[in-house]
């Protein structure tokens, strides 16, 4: 099972299910997935080029998302169960399809909404694309 999380409401409501599933079933492999991105802005704006270390910016991320997923691995407490935690930079919906076929998961989770600018949309453009372009069954959760 490879749960998604970026440390919004419905990405927490996601891990929580997952936790009580992974539970039922025991002997669930489980990996919490958090992608990092860099803004596109960053990448092209002239006046931000030379202003911005895409190396600390990376830094950044990946400490940011150490506390993102220590946060949701919180919620496996007192299941048993080992969570591997996997940081990823990049597109955020390319990077947990590609980790869930790396992981081999038989499962995504997802929550509906993360954090981006389209979080007030009925389904997120991340949740959306994972869910019409993963080889296995996506949880999405509200």
């Amino acid at each position: 099972m490879l749960v998604a999380t970026d440390d919004s409401a419905h990405a927490y409501r996601a891990v929580k299910l997952a936790a009580r599933l992974a539970g039922e079933l025991r002997a669930a492999e489980v990996t919490l997935i958090n992608v990092g991105q860099i803004p596109p802005a960053a990448l092209i704006s002239p006046s931000i080029v030379g202003h911005v270390s895409f190396a600390s910016l990376g830094q950044a991320l990946e400490r940011d998302s150490r506390r993102i997923l220590h946060h949701g691995a919180e919620a496996f407490a007192g299941t048993d169960l080992q969570v591997l935690r996997l940081f990823r930079l990049g597109d955020p919906a390319s990077e947990i399809i590609r980790a869930a076929r790396e992981e081999k998961a038989d499962l995504i989770v997802i929550g509906a909404r993360g954090l981006g600018r389209l979080g007030e949309l009925t389904l997120g453009s991340v949740s959306e694309r994972v869910l019409h372009a993963a080889h296995c069954p996506v949880l999405v959760a509200r």
